[in-house]
C-alpha cells in the first residue's frame, strides 16, 4: 500500500524523469512491423536520443552536499547557440526539478533523463537549497542558489555507454561527477540476444494496431495489436489471443468490471505483453496506468479504487466468480499518478477471484501485483525492477502463491523509487478496519526468492496487522536495513498470526507480538546463479538465472522441482 508522506519525504536515490516516446524501434534497425504505433508516425520524422545519467553531487571541496538539496535540468542556451544548434533540442515530459538527497547510501548521487532531438546538445544543472520557511516536501521552496554544472551532451550510437558523451563538463560552487551514461537513439535499439517475450513486447511480431477507448459493452477477443487510449471500461468478457501486445497511451488503463472475465492465455513461446505505447528504449515506469480487474469476491470493506475515475470495490461473498485468467503474460511499465501519492499498479486486483500462472510484472511504478481482497491461485511469477512493492496482499485476500520471485533494480537504471521498496507487503485489513465477518487476509506462500538492490528502508518483507496463514521455504536478502519485518499489531489492529516457516535471511527479522515465527535462519554465503548484469539494466546479453546456489536448505523459487520457469520468455531491458 503507498505510503505517500513516507515515499515524498524521505528518497534517497534520486529519480529518473518519466520522458516518453511516441516511436518504433528494435535492435540495430529499423522495424517496419513497429509501424503498429502509426498515428504517432509525425514523431519519426527527426532523429531523437533518450539520455539517461547518473551523477555523484558534492560541495566544491569534495565533501558531502547538506541534506536536501533540488537538481533543475535545463537546456545551456549559450552552448546550443555556440553549437548552431535548436534552442528547442532538449525535450522535458516531466518535472525537471530532481530532489537530491545525501544520505549515507545516496552519498549525493542522482540520475537524470532527458530528451533530446540533436546529436549535440549543451545542458545545464542548477543547484537550490531550501529556503528559511520553506516547505522540505515542495521542489518550488529550494530556492537558494547554491552553484551549477554545465556541459555539452554529444551522443555516440556506436558506443552508447561512453562517459565521453558529456563534453566540456565545468561547475560552479559544486563538484559533479558523472558515473554513468546511456544514450538510445529512437529506431536504433541497443538491446542485446532479446529474450522471447522482449521480442514480443517490442513489437516485432504484430502489424497495426486496433485502438480501444471508452466503454466496451459486447464480449470481444483480442489479437495483434491493440492500443489503449484512455480509461478503457469492460463491461462484457475479452478474450486475448498468444502473442497479442496490448501498448497503453499515456494515462490509459483497462478496467474490467462487474465480474466480467480476462482471459489472457498466452503461452512460453508466444507470451500476451501489455506494454507502453512509448518506444521501444524509451520506455519508463509509469507510462501508463496497467491492468484493472474488479469482481465479486468481496473483501474486510467497500470502498473505490484508484484511478481517475474511481470504481467501487468489495461486495461480493468467496469464491466469487473467477473473472481473471493469466498465463504466460507480461504486465510491465504500469503504474501511471494519475495525481499525487494515487498510482495504478501493473496489475491491480480489487475482490476477484484470479488465476495466474506464468506471469510477469516488469517495471511498475508503484506496486507489481496487488490484490485487495477476493481469492486468488497465483503460481510460478516474476517481478522485475518494481519500483514499490512486488507482492502486495491486502483486506482479507486469501489463495495460495506459490514459486515467485522480486528481482530489484539498482535506482540508477531510472524510475521514480519509493523510499521503501517490499518484496512483500501483506497486511489484513485497510488501516483502522476490523476482520468481523469476512476475516483478515489468510494466504499460504511457499517457495519464492526476494532479491534487493540495498535500498535503505527497504524490507524482504512488511508483514502487517491482520495478517495469517503460511509463509515458508523462501528466503530475503539483499536489502537494506532489514530484510524482514513483522509486526504492525499495536494501536488496535488486529493481531498477527502467521507462520514463518524455513525462512532465511541475511538480516535480523524483528517481530510484533503475537506473531509465531517458525524457524528462521540467517544467511551467509548465499546468491544466486547469475544476475544478468543487473548494472547494465537489462541491455547486456546476459539474462538472470535465478537458480540458487549455496545454503540448499533455502531451495525457495527452485524448491519443488518446477525448474526454470522464468526462462527465455520474461523480459529485463530496464525501459
Amino acid at each position: 500500500m503507498k505510503d505517500f508522506i513516507n515515499k515524498s519525504i524521505r528518497i534517497a536515490l534520486i529519480t529518473a524523469l518519466t520522458v516518453g516516446l511516441f516511436a518504433n524501434c528494435n535492435k540495430k534497425k529499423e522495424d517496419n512491423n513497429l509501424l503498429l504505433l502509426g498515428l504517432f508516425y509525425l514523431a519519426n520524422q527527426q532523429p531523437e536520443w533518450t539520455v539517461s545519467m547518473t551523477a555523484v553531487l558534492r560541495q566544491a571541496n569534495g565533501t558531502a552536499i547538506a541534506a536536501n538539496n533540488v537538481v533543475t535540468l535545463t537546456e545551456n542556451a549559450a552552448a546550443a547557440s555556440a553549437s548552431n544548434q535548436s534552442s528547442k533540442a532538449l525535450i522535458l515530459d516531466g518535472n525537471e526539478k530532481i530532489r537530491v538527497f545525501a544520505t549515507t547510501a545516496a552519498g549525493g548521487r542522482f540520475t537524470i533523463s532527458f530528451r533530446t532531438n540533436t546529436p549535440t546538445t549543451g545542458i545545464q544543472l542548477a543547484y537550490t537549497t531550501l529556503r528559511v520557511g520553506g516547505n522540505a516536501d515542495l521542489a518550488d521552496d529550494y530556492t537558494v542558489a547554491a552553484g551549477s554544472s554545465t556541459f555539452t551532451f554529444t551522443v555516440n550510437d556506436n558506443e552508447p555507454n561512453s562517459l565521453a558523451q558529456v563534453v566540456g563538463l565545468t561547475n560552479s560552487g559544486v563538484q559533479l561527477t558523472v558515473e554513468r551514461v546511456l544514450s538510445v537513439r529512437r529506431g536504433v535499439y541497443n538491446l542485446q540476444n532479446p529474450t522471447v517475450g522482449e521480442n514480443v513486447c517490442d513489437g516485432r511480431n504484430v502489424g497495426s494496431p486496433v485502438t480501444k477507448e471508452g466503454t466496451i459493452t459486447g464480449a470481444e477477443t483480442w489479437s495483434g495489436a491493440i492500443l489503449l487510449r484512455g480509461t478503457v471500461f469492460a463491461d462484457a468478457p475479452i478474450t486475448v489471443q498468444p502473442g497479442t501486445v496490448i501498448f497503453g497511451s499515456r494515462g490509459s488503463s483497462l478496467f474490467v468490471r462487474g465480474a466480467n472475465k480476462l482471459t489472457a492465455i498466452g503461452t512460453a513461446t508466444n507470451p500476451i505483453c501489455w506494454t507502453s505505447a512509448n518506444s521501444p528504449g524509451s520506455r519508463f515506469p509509469g507510462d501508463w496506468g496497467g491492468v484493472v480487474v474488479i469482481g465479486n469476491s468481496g473483501g474486510t470493506r467497500t470502498s473505490t479504487t484508484e484511478g481517475t475515475t474511481p470504481q467501487n470495490y468489495g461486495t461480493g461473498s468467496l469464491p466469487g466468480t473467477l473473472n481473471l485468467e493469466m498465463e504466460y503474460n507480461i504486465v510491465e511499465f504500469g503504474g501511471n499518478e494519475v495525481a499525487p501519492g494515487d498510482e495504478l499498479n501493473n496489475l491491480s486486483i480489487y475482490s476477484s477471484n484470479s488465476k495466474l500462472t506464468h506471469v510477469q510484472a516488469h517495471r511498475g511504478l508503484d506496486d507489481q501485483f496487488e490484490a485487495w481482497g477476493g481469492q486468488g491461485d497465483w503460481n510460478r511469477l516474476v517481478a522485475t525492477g518494481g519500483l514499490d512493492d512486488d507482492y502486495d496482499l491486502d483486506e482479507g485476500f486469501r489463495g495460495t502463491v506459490n514459486n515467485i520471485l522480486s528481482f530489484k533494480y539498482p535506482a540508477e537504471c531510472g524510475g521514480t523509487a519509493s523510499t521503501d521498496p517490499h518484496g512483500f507487503e501483506m497486511d489484513g485489513v485497510h488501516s483502522g478496519g476490523s476482520c468481523a465477518g469476512y476475516g483478515c487476509t489468510q494466504t499460504s506462500i511457499r517457495y519464492f526468492t526476494l532479491i534487493g538492490a540495498s535500498i535503505t528502508s527497504s524490507q524482504g518483507m512488511r508483514l502487517r496487522e491482520g495478517l495469517a496463514g503460511t509463509i515458508r521455504d523462501g528466503v530475503a536478502y539483499g536489502f537494506g536495513d532489514a530484510a524482514s519485518v513483522a509486526g504492525g499489531d499495536t494501536g488496535g489492529f488486529p493481531v498477527n498470526s502467521f507462520t514463518l516457516q524455513n525462512v532465511g535471511v541475511d538480516r535480523t527479522i524483528a517481530v510484533g507480538s503475537g506473531t509465531n515465527t517458525g524457524s528462521t535462519a540467517s544467511l551467509t554465503g548465499f546468491s544466486i546463479a547469475s544476475n544478468g548484469n543487473r548494472a547494465d539494466c537489462g541491455f547486456s546479453a546476459d539474462k538472470p538465472d535465478f537458480t540458487l546456489t549455496g545454503q540448499t536448505s533455502y531451495l525457495g523459487a527452485n524448491g519443488n522441482g518446477v525448474g526454470k520457469y522464468w526462462e527465455n520468455w520474461t523480459v529485463y531491458r530496464a525501459r
